[in-house]
């Protein structure tokens, strides 16, 4: 539940010490179909965009949840291929809904404003759906431990794959007398 709506959690700085990634996020629950138009057949957990128009996929995981290992990236890779049937003005409508349902409500043209900073909003949509046509994304799986098996994983795949990035990022929760983080 924190991750919306405190994305520096997906370590940007991390991903990119000179640039360090912004995230915006696009939906929650991002519907995924194998076909262009078609029927939702999966659901991403978050679907955030960094500034440069990178789709950033992310899934989520527990410990507890016997997929984290080796499950879990084909998960991620099905929704990576399948994410093609996004089209800009999809991508765009869904972002407009995910700012009318904040709470206060957000208007989406500013918020595209503010994120990019000094970059020109226009075509932004456009831009992101053609990195994504292109396989050019980035694969996110976030859980509070990250086992070496899953690393091993990861390590491998980004050795063999040129434009997709996969991550694996643990958030770990504290817990303090009352307070939990």
């Amino acid at each position: 539940a924190l991750i919306p709506e405190y994305p520096e959690l997906l370590a940007g700085d991390q991903i990119d010490r000179e640039v360090h990634r912004r995230f915006l996020l696009v939906r929650t629950e991002m519907p995924i179909s194998d076909e262009e138009g078609g029927a939702s057949r999966w659901s991403l957990d978050h679907l955030f965009v960094d500034q440069d128009g990178m789709a950033t996929l992310v899934e989520l995981k527990r410990q507890s949840d016997s997929r984290l290992k080796s499950d879990v990236v084909g998960q991620i890779l099905g929704y990576a291929a399948n994410a093609a049937t996004w089209t800009a003005g999809q991508l765009q409508r869904v972002f407009e809904e995910t700012c009318s349902q904040l709470e206060p409500v957000v208007d989406p043209t500013d918020a595209l404003k503010t994120f990019l900073r000094d970059r020109d909003p226009d075509g932004f949509w456009d831009l992101v759906a053609g990195r994504i046509h292109k396989g050019e994304m980035r694969l996110l799986i976030v859980a509070d431990h990250v086992p070496q098996e899953l690393v091993r994983i990861v390590e491998f795949l980004n050795a063999q794959m040129s434009t997709t990035e996969i991550l694996a990022v643990e958030v770990q929760r504290y817990v303090a007398g009352e307070y939990a983080t």
